[in-house]
């Protein structure tokens, strides 16, 4: 009995999550989900454009069909600026949920918010490693540790500033 029950809850907590991707809540904010769409399609534009240009080796053909793209996909481009325009908006939903808190509690508990950004994020982080472990084995085993402590930005600046590093 027990089995079912908890089966049965699962669906509904699973339905509900769908429920939440297609419904706006009255919490959710269209002009934030703006931003971030437009920025989540910058970004894979730009891994894409990137992507093709890295398989096809020949600039000149990447470069034609970008040319042939509408004037109004410019925006895609500026993947560079995209990133930007998450970490304002990461910067503004983190401090709604700190107010919030202090609403709701009087103060704010660090340990208890940085708990729960590490549950919120390091699942999704880990399935990127395992995905990105696909792709070169061998480097991903070498850099594990830095990834997993988000500091392989320091690390691979250490081996380009060494010269052990080629940069194109």
């Amino acid at each position: 009995m027990r089995s079912a029950w908890s089966s049965y809850r699962q669906r509904i907590q699973w339905r509900a999550g769908l429920h939440r991707v297609f419904h706006r809540g009255p919490q959710d904010d269209p002009v934030v989900d703006g931003l971030r769409g437009m920025a989540s399609l910058s970004i894979v534009f730009f891994h894409c454009f990137y992507g093709a240009l890295f398989l096809l080796k020949d600039f000149d053909r990447v470069s034609a069909f970008a040319a042939q793209l509408p004037s109004w996909l410019g925006f895609l481009a500026n993947a560079d600026k995209a990133v930007d325009v998450f970490f304002m908006v990461s910067a503004y939903l983190l401090g709604g949920a700190l107010m919030r808190e202090t609403d709701r509690n009087g103060a704010i508990t660090a340990r208890d918010f940085y708990i729960r950004r590490l549950f919120r994020i390091y699942p999704l982080f880990l399935l990127g490693l395992a995905v990105y472990a696909l792709g070169n084995p061998e480097l991903a085993a070498r850099n594990l540790i830095y990834n997993l402590l988000f500091i392989d930005n320091f690390q691979m600046k250490k081996y380009y500033s060494r010269g052990l590093v080629a940069l194109d």
